[in-house]
């Protein structure tokens, strides 16, 4: 089975961690249902965080590397997750993005217009998103990636 690498948007300002522990969770968790799985994305491989331009372009550099995107929309988050939402669409990255009713961008029912446009697949676990990622893994013809093209028509 293919060694899938996995990139974690989520909040990573005010945290006192810097979200390091959600994304140990969601990692933990993600592990604990599928195999041959690596983490990549921010807290891993910067190596200056005072140079703002260096951040930027190396999570576009790990974007780009990534197999999976997966969207912790059940924190608010500030600027630059929204970017990698983007980013990883224009790269034709399978996007699943989690969230729960108690989401900022799940209200009355409905997913934020944004989210739902950009993501492939919302999910209200982690399990589900592993489930995705699975038959991903094993290039089940099932699973669907939005074109870029497709969204902005």
């Amino acid at each position: 089975m293919k060694r899938l690498r996995i990139y974690l948007v989520g909040r990573i300002t005010d945290l006192p961690d810097k979200g390091k522990s959600w994304r140990d969770n969601y990692m933990k968790e993600i592990n604990h249902e599928i195999e041959n799985v690596e983490y990549v994305g921010p807290l891993v491989e910067y190596t200056n965080e005072d140079d703002y331009l260096a951040v930027i372009r190396q999570d576009i550099k790990l974007i780009q590397k990534s197999d999976v995107i997966i969207i912790n929309a059940i924190i608010p988050f500030v600027l630059g997750g929204p970017m990698e939402l983007l980013l990883a669409k224009y790269f034709n990255k399978l996007v699943i993005t989690v969230l729960n009713d108690n989401s900022p961008y799940y209200k009355n029912g409905k997913i934020h217009p944004w989210l739902k446009s950009f993501s492939d697949y919302t999910v209200k676990s982690l399990t589900e998103a592993a489930e995705i990622i699975e038959k991903y893994q094993k290039a089940e013809k099932t699973i669907c990636i939005k074109a870029w093209k497709d969204i902005l028509g």
